[in-house]
This record gives C-alpha cells, structure tokens and sequence, in this order.
C-alpha cells in the first residue's frame, strides 16, 4: 500500500466507500457492506458512503446507521444519468480529497477503475472488490475495456469473491500478490439450519405438503441469475 495513509492508522483512517446502490435499495453487495461497516469501525477507520441517487425520493444526505451516506447524480437510470454519476463521483472525490486515506470500490470493474485512478492522483490507498464473474475478459475487446482494465490492475488490492473472478483477473495479468479471494461471510447467528419443529410449522403456514420438495432462491432478480 502507500505510505501516506498509514500514519493514519495510528489515529483514524477516513475509508470512503464506493457503491453504486446503498440501503434501502438491496442487494448481496449492499448487504454485506452494511454489514462489513461495524467491524472496520471496531478497527478504528471512519467510514463514508458515497453512492448513486437512483430515485428523487432518495435523500440526497443521510446518516444510516450512524454513518453518513451521500447520493450523488440526478435520479434516473439511463446512460445520462450514468455518465453524471460517474462526473459527480470526480467531483465529490475531488471536493472531498483532504478527508479521504482510503478508497473501497464495491461491485462494478468501471468503479474499481475509476477509484484506482483517483487513488493514482490523490496518493490514496485503495481497494477494488469484484463481485460479478463474466465482465472482466470482456473489456479486453475494445480500447477503451482494456484502458479500464489498466486501472484496475493497478489497484492496491482487488478483492475476488469467487474463483471465477480470480482466474480472470489472474487471466489480464493482474499481480497475483494483489488479488484477495475473500468469498461473503454468514451469520450463523442469524442463518442456521431449521430443526424439525421449525420446518413443519414453516410447511404448515405455507400449505406446503410433507412429501412436497421446497426450493429456495434468495438473491436481487436480474437477467443473469
């Protein structure tokens, strides 16, 4: 990592966290940020989130779970919008440079590219966590994909959540000693397997039969899944 933010270690490190969708709009990488927040709190960083304002109804402030959260662009979902969103990231990082040690993009290749080019010209740390298999051997296609992909390979570190991803990274040369395969955690507390009791009262609400096989699919409903 850089040498600047690390005396930031002894104090506070200032983490901005990158993400497209924040809570209340739910997915796996918003869920886990969530819940990621609380233990680098316990580490001693502090965290904001910067995000984009998908809807107009969405506060362009907030504090959510005592942590502050900006939406940033004008609500839309088109390529306007989307290309305002990624100026306004600029902007904001630009605006916001002497408050930040540390940058964490979630998600998308693009927004660990652009992150890594802000950490390039601010001296930030940064760290770009992937967390869809299938995009990055695409960019290689085209000038600007494999521009991208310069970026990106230049991270700090880059997060890969599943095998699929680390094998691409490592496949556009990526520094092995860069890559991390960090898959999502679980809550056992929370998440555990029902016993017996559990299952039948679950069945009986349901109207779900005894004999009946039970599938479950828990994830955001998109194309790709």
């Amino acid at each position: 990592f850089n040498t600047r933010p690390l005396a930031a270690w002894l104090f506070i490190m200032n983490v901005l966290m990158v993400i497209e969708r924040y809570t209340p709009i739910w997915g796996g990488a918003e869920n886990q940020l969530r819940q990621l927040i609380p233990h680098l709190e316990n580490c001693g960083c502090k965290i904001k989130v910067v995000t984009r304002r998908w809807h107009k109804r969405l506060h362009e402030k907030e504090v959510i779970d005592g942590v502050e959260v900006a939406r940033i662009g004008i609500p839309g979902t088109g390529i306007f919008s989307t290309v305002i969103f990624i100026h306004s990231l600029i902007i904001y990082i630009i605006k916001n440079h002497n408050k930040i040690d540390f940058l964490h993009s979630h998600g998308a290749v693009n927004m660990g590219a652009l992150c890594s080019l802000m950490a390039m010209i601010f001296n930030f740390s940064n760290v770009a966590k992937i967390a869809t298999a299938g995009k990055v051997l695409d960019l290689r296609n085209k000038f600007s994909g494999r521009l991208i992909l310069w970026f990106l390979k230049r991270s700090d570190a880059i997060i890969a959540m599943t095998e699929e991803i680390e094998q691409e990274l490592k496949a556009i040369g990526t520094p092995i000693e860069k890559i991390f395969k960090i898959t999502n955690g679980v809550d056992t507390k929370r998440f555990r397997p029902s016993d017996k009791i559990e299952r039948d009262n679950w069945r009986n609400y349901h109207g779900v039969s005894e004999n009946r096989r039970v599938v479950l699919f828990s994830s955001r409903l998109v194309y790709r899944k």
